[in-house]
């Protein structure tokens, strides 16, 4: 029997340099407020390990104290990747065996998200649903960040997830 219907997975980012969440994690975390008010989530778990000295995923969830209750929260505080972002927060899943699993992330990350979850997840019996939070940065970046990205997907596609 399940005891998680449907979790939602947010995945971290890096903060600015002062510690201080960045845009891009700030998008991602409205996005997840946004989806918990629209959703009966039986757990949200903040997925991300220290960058800058504290965990992003506690970062992250000091940001939704107000917005989503602490019982229904979990942090993975020690990822450092993607794959390890969907490793981590499947050993905490795996004995609940959730229905549902929904992903949060930017929308420049989401084609390699996609890719790895799947892979990763797919015997697992579980549905995956992925939602993308806006990109923030100006376009110059966007072209950096867009070819990083699918350069990393290219070289996962060709020499395995690992």
């Amino acid at each position: 029997m399940s005891k998680y219907k449907n979790v939602m997975i947010v995945l971290g980012c890096s903060p600015q340099k002062d510690g201080r969440p960045s845009n891009d994690m700030i998008s991602r975390v409205r996005k997840a407020v946004s989806l918990y008010r629209k959703n009966n989530y039986s757990k949200v778990i903040f997925s991300g390990g220290p960058t800058r000295g504290v965990p992003e995923s506690v970062v992250m969830r000091l940001m939704v104290v107000n917005y989503i209750p602490d019982g229904k929260i979990i942090t993975e505080q020690n990822s450092r990747s993607t794959v390890q972002n969907a490793v981590f927060c499947w050993e905490l899943l795996k004995g609940n065996r959730p229905k549902s699993i929904t992903i949060v992330t930017s929308d420049h990350h989401m084609r390699r998200t996609k890719h790895i979850f799947r892979k990763l997840y797919k015997h697992m019996g579980c549905t995956l649903k992925f939602k993308g939070s806006p990109d923030t940065f100006d376009p110059i970046e966007g072209v950096f960040y867009r070819m990083k990205e699918s350069i990393a997907l290219r070289k996962m596609m060709l020499f395995g997830v690992k």
